[in-house]
């Protein structure tokens, strides 16, 4: 920690009525040093919603107000969002950990100087505050590591000002966002808490960059902040690999040590860290062999063919790693190219049954999977197949690669799903234009409905989504019929979910499948907290009286109050506001 880490007390935070600077509230006794004897601390990141400021109108910051308030007095538990809760297991958190000391949140106006607010003074000390505030930038994965809490702020905005809307996906893409994100599921694998609404507010796992990407691929406003950032995660990452190799936490250590290229993808280059020190080479090795010698060493492997506990062999952390000189040498020792991997990784979102391929395909290390190719990989091996982990990750030179490669687009996973669904989890577009291009006549109707369906439920709710699906023909009031006797796991699963709610197992999972017969887009979209796709479905004729099979409409769905302004204006008749945001939002995509 190079600079002191400020925080304001929650107390203090529902007082205010503006976002004033650091070094105001620092004067006023506001923000202070934190100290553990204070009580707890929340890390609250968010996407700035004002030219050079954070929340010039107060509408960003008011809803944390709002949602502190109602998680601290009447909400019991915070539950998963679908995806999480499927993917990942995870429970409802209980709020009563909100409530056992006091609360303080650390948010970056705040709590780090403001060179804006410093143009006034000398040139001298603008230097000085330039120096506070990299310090200060330095520190945030410190800052992190303090917090016993991570808020992802992020409530859909207008901002006719900019000509923007800001939303969870639009944060997701941010650079500054990303690298909090990182270096929280690098602090820590409980999870974090995305802000919808005052209301809305949702447990994400910590894997693998689920929602969003690598921080380098985010969207900077200045660009040269790409260099600042390097060093500061590049460090946390070194910082974290020790703290798991000293423990002899050998899963997660490998995993991590394998996905630094892909965490730095984007950045100015860093030297990798290689936590093991004392390597010792034989004399005589070729490249080939050197490499391979080195990456058993770093991963703690003897054996080729070894196996660790979490079921995945030297193969597939090289994989992972992108390594493929390592995956050469590796192959030209014998390893099992087809080898999958025994057990499920949520370190990395990776399902068991896995081969080296698939997860090349998912890391987007396009080079090793060729080379996997080449080597005569089995294609179409696993729960879920590579194809759609590319789809998944985005990874749209990965679908190219597999195409060419002779790959059936025809291919469905575990679930019969076909790839598309997997591109519109996180709304990739680049994946989905390109299933589009290269397999269209793979795509059969009901595929675009589901991958539509998906895309709301999950983290794909964006304006250009939506559009780019109705392009592909999905209805808008499409009514999702489910069969009385399941065919496919798909629905076998959509059945015992419904099943479980009936008997009373209520989460986010169970509650949608419960309400899957007859629902359209848009009750999905308002039932996921989808705002922005709720617009975009309403602006391009969603029905808002249509009702499900329990006779419940998209209104019913979600408390009017909670929603916002624009969606309780459409559902008391008044689209304007739905349109006005759809035209902003597909302004700013293609900007």
């Amino acid at each position: 920690m190079q600079f002191p880490m400020f925080v304001v007390s929650v107390a203090q935070l529902l007082k205010m009525t503006e976002v004033r600077a650091h070094e105001i509230l620092k004067g006023e006794g506001i923000a202070v040093e934190y100290e553990e004897s204070m009580g707890k601390a929340a890390f609250i990141s968010h996407e700035w919603v004002g030219d050079g400021h954070p929340d010039p109108e107060f509408k960003q910051l008011s809803v944390l107000q709002d949602a502190l308030t109602y998680m601290m007095s009447d909400l019991q538990q915070i539950p998963a969002d679908g995806f999480t809760e499927v993917h990942c297991k995870k429970k409802p958190f209980s709020t009563s950990a909100l409530r056992t000391q006091a609360l303080c949140v650390w948010y970056d106006y705040f709590c780090c100087p403001q060179l804006g607010h410093q143009l006034s003074l000398s040139s001298s000390n603008l230097s000085d505050s330039e120096s506070d505030l990299s310090k200060a930038v330095a520190s945030i994965p410190a800052y992190v590591a303090k917090c016993s809490f991570f808020f992802a702020l992020c409530p859909v905005i207008m901002s006719e000002e900019l000509g923007k809307v800001f939303s969870p996906q639009t944060w997701a893409e941010r650079g500054w966002c990303r690298m909090e994100r990182t270096v929280h599921d690098l602090s820590k694998s409980d999870g974090w808490f995305m802000i919808k609404s005052w209301s809305e507010i949702e447990l994400v796992a910590s894997f693998g960059g689920a929602v969003g990407g690598a921080p380098g691929f985010g969207k900077f406003t200045v660009g040269s902040d790409r260099r600042k950032l390097a060093p500061v995660l590049s460090g946390a990452l070194k910082c974290k690999l020790q703290t798991l190799l000293k423990s002899l936490n050998l899963q997660d250590y490998r995993v991590l040590l394998n996905m630094q290229n892909s965490i730095m993808q984007g950045l100015p280059a860093q030297e990798l860290a290689e936590p093991r020190p004392g390597f010792a080479s034989a004399k005589g090795l070729d490249d080939e062999s050197l490499a391979v010698s080195a990456f058993m060493y770093q991963n703690g492997f003897e054996l080729v063919q070894e196996v660790d506990d979490a079921g995945w062999s030297p193969l597939h952390y090289a994989a992972l790693a992108g390594q493929t000189l390592v995956v050469q040498g590796l192959l030209a020792q014998r390893a099992n190219l087809d080898c999958q991997t025994q057990h499920e990784q949520p370190r990395v979102g990776i399902a068991p049954g896995t081969t080296a391929l698939t997860i090349s395909c998912f890391a987007h290390h396009n080079d090793v999977a060729k080379l996997l190719i080449a080597a005569k990989a089995t294609m179409d091996l696993g729960l879920v197949p590579p194809l759609h982990y590319a789809a998944h990750a985005g990874n749209s030179e990965g679908i190219r690669v597999l195409l060419d490669a002779g790959y059936d687009p025809c291919t469905r996973d575990f679930f019969g799903l076909h790839a598309l669904a997997a591109a519109c989890t996180f709304g990739s577009l680049d994946a989905i234009d390109e299933l589009v291009s290269r397999a269209r006549m793979s795509i059969k109707p009901s595929d675009v409905s589901i991958a539509l369906s998906i895309a709301l439920a999950a983290y794909g709710g964006t304006v250009d989504l939506v559009h780019r699906m109705l392009d592909l023909q999905a209805d808008v009031n499409d009514s999702w019929s489910v069969p009385l006797m399941p065919t496919s796991v798909f629905e076998v699963w959509q059945a015992i979910n419904t099943l479980e709610h009936q008997l009373g197992h209520d989460t986010s999972s169970t509650r949608f499948h419960y309400h899957a017969h007859g629902r359209t887009p848009l009750m999905v979209a308002v039932m996921c907290a989808q705002y922005e796709a709720a617009a975009a479905l309403i602006a391009a004729g969603a029905q808002l009286d249509m009702v499900n099979s329990r006779q419940k409409s998209a209104a019913d769905f979600a408390r009017v109050e909670t929603m916002p302004d624009f969606l309780r204006q459409a559902f008391e008749g008044d689209t304007t506001g739905c349109k006005r945001l759809a035209s902003l939002a597909t302004k700013y995509v293609e900007m």
